[in-house]
């Protein structure tokens, strides 16, 4: 893979360079190189992104398929409130969420189905949740009680 295809890659997954470099255990100029072109990623690096892109496409498009016209998506502001609220994300970052959270809005928009996306208040959520534990349910049944009434509005 070259590096410019390979920077197109990891920013449409929302990934920072530092994150990539992280996860590769490589300095983050190992992957300023990579996306320069005077080194090659490694395969299973690239492997691993582009199994990541298929997971957010397989499941945009699910979410898109199940969610109803008026739905409202929700994203996080900072990794650390991603991380509380939906663990199963805690080794994404909010961007990555946010790009996921995206294709969803694309995809639903496609199938005809009015949609928005809108910032969790997670003081308010948190208050919510009264002692529950956050799940992904949790959160659509949040904002659908908190939003649902925009979704006359939603795009």
């Amino acid at each position: 893979m070259n590096g410019a295809l390979f920077r197109s890659l990891r920013e449409c997954l929302g990934l920072s360079r530092a994150w990539v470099a992280l996860k590769a255990g490589v300095q983050e100029r190992t992957v300023e190189y990579w996306e320069s072109g005077k080194k090659e990623p490694p395969l299973d690096i690239v492997e691993n992104l582009i199994e990541l892109d298929f997971a957010f496409e397989e499941n945009s498009q699910r979410i898109a398929d199940e969610k109803d016209s008026g739905s409202v998506l929700v994203r996080f502001k900072t990794d650390e409130d991603l991380g509380r609220f939906l663990p199963e994300y805690k080794s994404l970052t909010a961007v990555s969420h946010a790009s996921f959270v995206f294709r969803t809005y694309c995809k639903m928009r496609l199938l005809q189905k009015k949609v928005g996306i809108e910032y969790v208040d997670c003081d308010a959520y948190f208050a919510w949740l009264n002692g529950r534990k956050s799940t992904s349910s949790l959160l659509d049944e949040w904002a659908m009680d908190v939003f649902r009434p925009k979704a006359g509005t939603v795009h």
